[in-house]
């Protein structure tokens, strides 16, 4: 029994290693990363020269994707309005819609209702 208890006190040791093992896992992993965005800036770098077409062309095509993204917000932003006026439209037909015909229908009825009850003294004649 006590030989065993013995062992678990090196396991530690071991941990160590595994520990810088990881250090270099991460340092391998962005190394490729470097690697593969070195050469793409490596074909800028031959470009170099055209810097000043390129900075342009790149300047050109920046403004054009702020221009695209503006254009996509305002046309969302245009189409949600749209909806909501919509919507409230729909809305506000529905009330007024619902409204006007009631207030149309009960003068009438009211209108109805009153030559109805003036008809109705002279009528109790009839009765």
């Amino acid at each position: 029994s006590l030989p065993s208890p013995k062992p678990p006190p090196p396991s530690p040791p071991p941990p160590p290693p595994s520990s810088p093992s990881p250090a270099p896992r991460p340092v391998s992993a962005p190394k490729p990363l470097s690697a593969k965005q070195s050469s793409h800036q490596h074909t800028p770098r031959p470009a170099a020269p055209l810097s000043a077409n390129s900075t342009s062309s790149a300047t050109s095509l920046t403004p054009g994707a702020f221009q695209s993204r503006a254009v996509n917000i305002i046309g969302i932003t245009f189409f949600s309005v749209i909806g909501l006026l919509t919507s409230v439209a729909v809305c506000i037909g529905c009330v007024v819609g619902c409204r006007q015909p009631s207030a149309k229908y009960i003068p009438t009825e009211k209108k109805g209702i009153s030559a109805l009850q003036p008809n109705g003294p002279k009528d109790g004649g009839f009765r």
